[in-house]
């Protein structure tokens, strides 16, 4: 080749780079943008996690769990300086690395609440499964990697577009993302929180009681098998055991409580399963001196209309279930057993 092809080769490949980095450049842009707007906007983990901070020094009462805590016990109806910590689909692996970052910063903290619902200690986040993404939450708002290695090559982990990308309503999150960092702008305030989250983390629901039959309830389990392995028990008795140890060390009270579920969740639960999980969480309490309040069974105080589904109590049947804890709470020794 010449030495003037050979000047006209570079030159078009130099014109072709330059316009694919015109081209490109207001799309880099836009995706940086995006990155610091969603990292912006507060989240149910992040949300959590600055209330949290800012009532450190009071907090006597902790919850833990995952949904059923989240919707089903509100703090402000227990004694004391409680916080709900809880979120949907956490599984005890992301409770253990929770409790060990933030019980150290909480030096009031005198009792800790594990919502042990049914099911829990066969679960674990998998690939594919309806809630996959959220674990990613974890690792960008408190730097919890994913138990599994293979999700740590994930886009997602240092991604948030990506992250917001796989959830179900991924345009509605970034218009209510840019709605809520303009009204913010515009007002001063700060952002903490989130709608539908009291100050004490508390995820109400003043919804009416949603479907309670057994083909929704089927659509409940469905969502359970997609998490469901049998081989995580032996794993999450293991996570619990150095989350309840951990506690011990440092004097804390553990309660596990059992919250209720509808009748039709009960009758397609698989008894057997229940009884293994049920045993599980009384050698746990046996071994660390904890106590279980099983209230699987609706205690007759609570109805339909106090169910959100067949799994999660509304706002109104989390005060009234949460008044009959704070009673069995006040109890002294170990009240396990099936209700």
């Amino acid at each position: 080749m010449r030495s003037s092809e050979r000047h006209l080769a570079k030159d078009s490949i130099l014109r072709l780079g330059m316009r694919l980095g015109v081209f490109c450049l207001p799309l880099m842009l836009f995706l940086v943008l995006l990155e610091w707007l969603l990292a912006s906007v507060p989240n149910s983990y992040s949300a959590k996690r600055d209330l949290l901070k800012e009532l450190a020094s009071e907090v006597e009462t902790l919850i833990v769990g995952s949904s059923t805590a989240n919707f089903g016990i509100s703090p402000s109806h227990l004694a004391g300086s409680v916080f709900n910590l809880a979120n949907n689909g956490e599984t005890p692996y992301y409770t253990d690395r929770l409790l060990t970052q933030v019980v150290p910063e909480l030096p009031k903290l005198k009792r800790v609440i594990f919502v042990a619902a049914p099911l829990t200690l066969f679960q674990k986040f998998q690939n594919g499964g309806s809630d996959d993404w959220l674990k990613y939450f974890y690792q960008f708002e408190w730097h919890i990697q994913p138990q599994r290695s293979e999700d740590r090559r994930d886009l997602r982990m240092w991604s948030r577009v990506a992250l917001f990308h796989s959830s179900a309503n991924f345009s509605k999150t970034i218009s209510d993302s840019v709605q809520q960092f303009l009204q913010a702008r515009w007002t001063g305030r700060k952002l903490i929180g989130i709608p539908g989250m009291d100050s004490r983390g508390w995820r109400t629901d003043n919804t009416e009681s949603h479907d309670l039959g057994a083909k929704a309830a089927t659509g409940i389990f469905n969502w359970y098998r997609s998490r469901f392995h049998e081989e995580n028990l032996a794993e999450n008795v293991a996570l619990m055991e150095h989350s309840l140890g951990f506690l011990r060390g440092r004097n804390i009270e553990v309660v596990l409580v059992t919250t209720p579920v509808w009748q039709t969740f009960l009758d397609g639960m698989n008894t057997d399963l229940w009884l293994r999980e049920f045993s599980a969480y009384n050698a746990l309490s046996r071994k660390f001196g904890a106590r279980h309040l099983c209230f699987l069974h609706p205690p007759p105080s609570l109805t339909a209309e106090d169910f959100r589904d067949s799994v999660h109590l509304n706002s109104r049947g989390a005060i009234r279930f949460t008044k009959i804890l704070a009673t069995e709470l006040d109890r002294t020794g170990n009240s396990g057993g099936i209700r």
